[in-house]
């Protein structure tokens, strides 16, 4: 049972952005303190909560394909009626954290929000329209702006903007390059595919100019407060730039399977990366 929770929940998908809750919250505060075990919980709690919804969701599409049809729900190892009451209690207890804890009515509003975004735009959008990716991006913004309110920060501070930029845009190649590498299981469970719409090589120009516009964000963070320390943001800007090169080497036409996996992992490195550089940040640099 415990390992059907953990698939439906998506632990590691779930971890990843429970950290860039943390992250807004440490960036908020400019240093770390107990008071990131709310933002931490109540993320993390919403993140299993949306994605066991989700697996609810798309259980008959989830059955269709190999990479999914093993997950709980289409294997029957978990009943959809089951799956949805561990979806409603994750859900509500992450935002009853964050309604309770978080300093306000901000945070569980964000929570909220982000939930009837991913499950109630982005999950149905996916059956219409190979774009989706696109308005599901800001899914990815909303944990660290969670973070930064309950650190004491509002939410059109200049800081949190761009930090919420830069997981918008590194989000989209994140959902790109998934989907490049499962296009036939996505075709065949009934989904548009990015193929359909563009050839292979403006599909890699595309995919190529959303990272940049990621490693963009992270050129501007020292003008919008987040970087201080010159070889902190070195550190930064080479990272952007071999996420970039790996991107470019990796997710090349003609795609390939194994190279495809290698630009996913380069994707999910780059993130880690940027969280774990500003955090950094906030331990070297003085407030």
């Amino acid at each position: 049972m415990l390992k059907s929770l953990v698939q439906l929940t998506r632990l590691p998908l779930a971890l990843l952005t429970t950290a860039s809750a943390a992250t807004g919250w440490v960036l908020a505060r400019e240093g770390f303190g107990a008071g990131i075990a709310v933002p931490v919980a109540g993320v993390f709690l919403l993140a299993c909560g949306a994605t066991a919804l989700n697996q609810v969701q798309e259980r008959a599409a989830d059955a269709l394909m190999e990479r999914t049809r093993r997950r709980p729900i289409p294997s029957g190892d978990i009943s959809p009626i089951a799956g949805g009451g561990i979806a409603a209690l994750f859900l509500s207890a992450g935002l009853a954290v964050l309604a309770i804890w978080g300093g306000g009515t901000l945070p569980a509003a964000l929570g909220a929000f982000s939930i009837v975004w991913y499950n109630g735009l982005y999950t149905p959008l996916k059956r219409y329209t190979a774009f989706a990716s696109v308005p599901g991006g800001l899914v990815g913004a909303v944990p660290p702006a969670i973070g930064w309110v309950t650190g004491g920060g509002t939410p059109l501070d200049a800081p949190l903007l761009i930090l919420m930029a830069f997981f918008f845009f590194w989000q989209v190649p994140h959902f790109w390059v998934l989907s490049m590498m499962y296009e036939h299981e996505y075709r065949t469970a009934g989904y548009p595919v990015l193929a359909d719409r563009f050839p292979p090589a403006v599909l890699y120009r595309l995919l190529l100019l959303w990272g940049a516009a990621a490693i963009g964000t992270c050129i501007l963070m020292p003008m919008y407060g987040l970087m201080r320390n010159a070889g902190l943001y070195f550190s930064l800007s080479t990272a952007g730039l071999v996420f970039l090169a790996a991107l470019a080497l990796f997710a090349r036409p003609p795609f390939d399977g194994t190279r495809l996996r290698r630009a996913f992992g380069a994707v999910n490195l780059f993130a880690v990366a940027v969280m774990a550089l500003l955090l950094i940040e906030i331990g070297v640099s003085p407030a």
